[in-house]
């Protein structure tokens, strides 16, 4: 008897999980701009994902919907040429130790997908970047 209790105790334990526990809908993202080694203030930029849009003047803080799509930033100055850059979307490491509730959940509301936390744009490059990958 105590055997089958504590294998229910287990099998509601694997499904339950804290949902949103790895970090909401939302991410606050640091953007600066540079060329070469010197630091651009006042460059527009636009970050864009399937979830929306939002412009800055750099360097700044802006809030994102969190997305599994990637995320691009594109910045201008007039004296300078384009710069861009894709911030590639990733899971989450804790995603697998959520339990399946919370990862159904996460998954739903986007808080299971991460964009690097700071992106700095070189203007005039194009480029693509990953956030770090989080070790269970």
């Amino acid at each position: 008897m105590k055997k089958l209790i504590l294998l229910g105790v287990a099998a509601v334990g694997s499904l339950s999980g804290c949902a949103t526990i790895v970090g909401g809908e939302y991410q606050t993202i640091y953007v600066s701009t540079t060329h070469g080694y010197e630091q651009v203030t006042g460059a527009t930029c636009s970050l864009m994902n399937d979830k929306g849009t939002w412009v800055i003047h750099t360097p700044a803080r802006v809030t994102v919907r969190r997305a599994y799509t990637d995320l691009v930033v594109n910045c201008t100055k007039d004296q300078y040429d384009r710069g861009a850059v894709t911030a590639n979307s990733s899971s989450k490491g804790l995603l697998l130790y959520n339990g399946l509730i919370g990862d159904v959940v996460d998954i739903s509301t986007r808080a299971a997908y991460d964009y690097p936390s700071q992106i700095t744009v070189d203007m005039g490059v194009v480029k693509m970047i990953s956030p770090p990958v989080n070790a269970p």
